[in-house]
């Protein structure tokens, strides 16, 4: 069990960061689209990719998480 939390703690750290890394490109875009000739998309398909793929790592972190406390 305490490989299993170990493990559950290093995933979630990485999604933090991954989260920080995403809100910072995020707004780097968002600078980038305004700087553009006044096209803006708000729901690119870079921004649908990129909280698609955290949504997916954050419920693969719950879905452990709840898979080992389950077996107890």
């Amino acid at each position: 069990n305490g490989i299993a939390l170990a493990s559950i703690q290093a995933l979630y750290q990485m999604v933090q960061e991954k989260d920080q890394r995403i809100a910072a490109l995020e707004s780097r875009l968002a600078n980038l689209e305004q700087g553009a000739k006044g096209t803006t998309r708000s729901h690119s398909p870079l921004n649908v990719g990129i909280l698609s793929s955290g949504l997916i790592g954050a419920l693969a972190v719950g879905g452990i998480f709840f898979a080992r406390r389950r077996k107890k």
